[in-house]
């Protein structure tokens, strides 16, 4: 970048800091500090206008023309481009394609990309068209440019300017992004330093629901959604202003309660990310960027304490050290003296109400997909109706162990009014259901069927083909179309003479085709070897020698490029599954479940599943049947 394309050099708040150390050393696994803004436009939409509306965005607001430079010496900082291209791709659903997986493929597309931090923009724009009054815009770009609440204003700005054909002149002028970043430079840092030392004071040790590893790689987090009804979010609202609390003190006292349980311990700490957005900061509510910050909450759980004391005590906590949210984690870890304190984190969100969107003649449906690199993160957010996610590394936790737990603490938010006078000791976690599985677990267990991954499968499409079976960002599968597409591609590998006894290596990213090629494989009888498509290329020729599968499925001509020239170098058969050709095979295909009479031998529960490849002792990696 020339001097002459440089507007300003601005420093980086606390949370920007922690996301480019992020970035900047896990590059292996997906990038979980990707966000998207997604805007289903229904209506006449002019194309050009909203282009220029999107050209006016970065017009409007310098810090979406961020990159992030490290310095020889001294602090990163953010260098503003004077100007930057408008990355921008129009893309329509395929002629006969369903719309729906259409806009999902599509919305996939970008999803979980990695942004080169020191290349403006750090912000692309997709708009998918499926026809000429159907159309979603998908703004994907990295954290660190924008927190939640700026969406909504991106939001509202963007149908501004579209209506106006990008001309940011009759839009009030915004208020700076370096407002911010002068106020936070002007804020006592000692004292702040002091808050936190106190709040800190004589924490043992952190609070961890999975064991900590350094080394872990990100991984695409599953979700789980859940919601308080109209009439318990009414009453839940209620219950707090009677007592003077706010609903965020609820939340974040149910959920310390919980991780209580969760790891057994009296003193809790969880993160919390906050608005980051200073009353005494003029303008600070209408401001685009990255405000937000997490910060630790701390409580100690007294087992002989009232719910009523708790709950009194964790809002006056709390309420002291809101002026001291501006200090980095980082920094307060080490006034702490504790290192990690935590690896859960709750995020209670406010954001303005938007209404009926609407830019010009278009309605405007607004929606979102981002991740959590935390183990456990809970997402509230405030409305008619208290709606919570729950986010989890699946890698860590099976989703029935997920969804019990939300289960607990949506329990617990809405008995919360009925427990004032109840011991915090005594408060009971468990439902009714639970606690009776755990009275009676071990007792005469039942004799598990011994059945193959297919015919389970098979079985619970039977039951319930309308249930969601595989949800990846924007895209879900129920059950019936998950084994509808994995029995044509399990009948094109049966035809190619795949069964049991021989392997297929998939070289696919984890998604929605990955788990179809995974049941389409033990369909057709053989077992599946996963090959991550980062590996490099002499672990690869490595696996695909000891491994000899009989085929090697990629998706698409430019993915897995590595394991590609492999497979081809060693003369394995490969299978593209978004070939054109290989597309209209598998249009042709049967979708009923394949038996015995199509597989080359019968399929048995003893027959190998999938190879993996662990570290031998001798440092060379070694494949293991399972």
């Amino acid at each position: 970048m020339t001097t002459s394309s440089i507007e300003d050099i601005l420093p980086l708040a606390p949370l920007q800091a922690g996301m480019m150390f992020h970035t900047w050393h896990q590059s292996a696994g997906p990038e979980v500090q990707t966000a998207q803004l997604i805007l289903d436009l229904h209506g006449p939409l002019d194309v050009d206008a909203l282009r220029a509306a999107a050209g006016g965005l970065l017009r409007r607001y310098p810090n979406l023309r961020a990159g992030f430079r490290e310095r020889r010496a001294g602090a990163p900082v953010q260098v503003i481009a004077s100007r930057p291209d408008l990355s921008w791709t129009e893309v329509a659903a395929e002629p006969g394609e369903d719309p729906d997986a259409a806009l999902a493929r599509h919305t996939e597309a970008d999803q979980g990309r990695r942004f080169d931090l020191r290349r403006a923009p750090l912000i692309v724009f997709r708009l998918i068209r499926v026809d000429g009054h159907r159309h979603r815009l998908v703004v994907t770009y990295h954290h660190i440019l924008l927190d939640g609440w700026s969406t909504s204003l991106l939001i509202r700005d963007l149908c501004a300017l579209y209506e106006h054909g990008g001309d940011g002149s009759a839009l009030p002028p915004p208020v700076p992004y370096r407002d911010f970043l002068g106020w936070l430079a002007a804020q006592d840092r000692p004292r702040a330093e002091d808050a936190w030392r106190a709040a800190l004071a004589d924490l043992d040790g952190p609070t961890l629901v999975a064991p900590a590893d350094p080394t872990r790689a990100p991984v695409w987090p599953g979700s789980l959604p859940g919601e308080l009804g109209p009439q318990d979010t009414a009453e839940l609202v209620a219950f707090a202003r009677r007592h003077d609390l706010t609903v965020n003190t609820l939340v974040q006292a149910a959920w310390a309660l919980l991780v209580g349980q969760l790891t057994g311990r009296t003193d809790v700490t969880f993160g919390a990310a906050v608005s980051g957005r200073p009353p005494e900061l003029a303008g600070a509510e209408s401001m685009v960027g990255l405000l937000m910050n997490v910060v630790p909450v701390r409580v100690r759980l007294r087992r002989d304490e009232p719910l009523s004391a708790l709950l009194d005590r964790v809002q006056h906590e709390q309420a002291h050290l809101i002026e001291h949210h501006h200090l980095g984690l980082a920094d307060i870890q080490k006034v702490a003296g504790t290192g990690e304190l935590f690896d859960t984190c709750v995020a209670f969100e406010n954001f303005p109400e938007s209404g009926e969107l609407r830019c010009g003649p278009l309605r405007v449906e607004a929606g979102a997909a981002d991740a959590a690199h935390y183990p456990l993160s809970l997402n509230a957010a405030a409305g008619s109706r208290l709606r919570l996610r729950l986010s989890y590394r699946p890698d860590l936790f099976p989703v029935g162990f997920v969804r019990g737990l939300l289960r607990r603490f949506t329990r617990l938010l809405t008995e919360l009014p009925a427990a004032m006078g109840t011991r915090t000791g005594r408060l009971d976690l468990l439902g009714v259901e639970e606690r009776h599985r755990l009275s009676t677990q071990g007792r005469n267990p039942a004799p598990v069927p011994v059945a193959t991954l297919p015919a389970l499968v098979e079985a619970w499409a039977a039951r319930t083909p309308d249930a969601v079976a595989v949800r990846c960002g924007a895209r879900r599968l129920t059950y019936g179309e998950l084994n509808a597409r994995a029995n044509r591609l399990a009948h094109a590998l049966v035809d190619r003479g795949i069964g049991p006894e021989r392997l297929v290596a998939l070289a696919l990213p984890r998604g929605i085709e990955l788990v179809t090629s995974i049941l389409a494989v033990t369909k057709a009888g053989a077992g599946y070897l996963p090959v991550d498509p980062e590996y490099p290329r002499a672990r690869v020729e490595q696996m695909l020698a000891d491994a000899d599968p009989a085929c090697v499925v990629f998706a698409g001509s430019d993915a897995a490029p590595v394991a590609r020239a492999a497979a081809a170098a060693a003369g394995l058969p490969r299978l593209d599954l978004h070939d054109p050709a290989v597309v209209a095979e598998l249009a042709g295909r049967p979708d009923r479940d394949p038996t015995d009479r199509d597989r080359r031998t019968p399929l048995l529960p003893t027959h190998p599943a999938y190879v993996i490849f662990t570290s031998g002792s001798t440092g060379r990696p070694k494949g293991v049947d399972v």
